[in-house]
């Protein structure tokens, strides 16, 4: 199925470029230019036709149009800080380009689909998040990180869903 949409975007580009005259104009461009623009036109493409974070990271997956249905489950990642205030983990303090790939591969880290989850490592990479947090945020202290499991239930006829969360796990940390 790849191979036919790639074919198509390749007689497409194709047909673009001659039916617009715009060889004309790439002919006059340098090395450099040219170099860039098919780089740029290709991933377009290949952006397009893969269907895996596995292959973009750290980019999140992404898609010209959206997916029917919405994932089953995500997880959540809850702080609450000594001043009351429950938020979720600020994920821009590790990855400013791509979070949601980041939260992705923690999740994919801590909650093995495979395996049974190692509560040590979990309470680790927790510890570790936290002082990168506190390195950020010296006045605030988090005094709680909650993971949480979020299952989405799809309507089975009309629209509509309905959200129940778990907590997966739970640390408490001293001010």
């Amino acid at each position: 199925m790849y191979a036919i949409e790639l074919f198509i975007y390749l007689v497409l580009i194709i047909a673009f470029y001659l039916v617009a005259n715009l060889h004309e104009d790439f002919k006059k461009l340098g090395v450099a230019h040219k170099s860039i623009l098919c780089l740029f036109v290709y991933l377009l493409v290949i952006g397009q036709v893969n269907k895996s974070s596995q292959h973009t990271y750290p980019f999140a997956v992404w898609g010209m149009y959206s997916q029917v249905n919405p994932a089953q489950y995500y997880t959540e990642y809850i702080i609450e800080l000594d001043n009351g205030e429950v938020k979720h983990y600020p994920f821009e303090l590790i990855s400013f380009t791509s979070q949601r790939s980041f939260m992705r591969k923690l999740d994919r880290f801590t909650f093995p689909p495979d395996k049974k989850t190692d509560r040590d490592i979990i309470d680790q990479t927790l510890e570790a998040l936290v002082q990168i947090y506190q390195v950020s945020n010296p006045e605030q202290s988090i005094i709680t990180f909650r993971v949480n499991r979020v299952h989405i239930s799809l309507a089975e006829q009309g629209s509509g869903f309905s959200i129940s969360v778990h907590t997966e796990h739970e640390k408490t940390f001293e001010k």
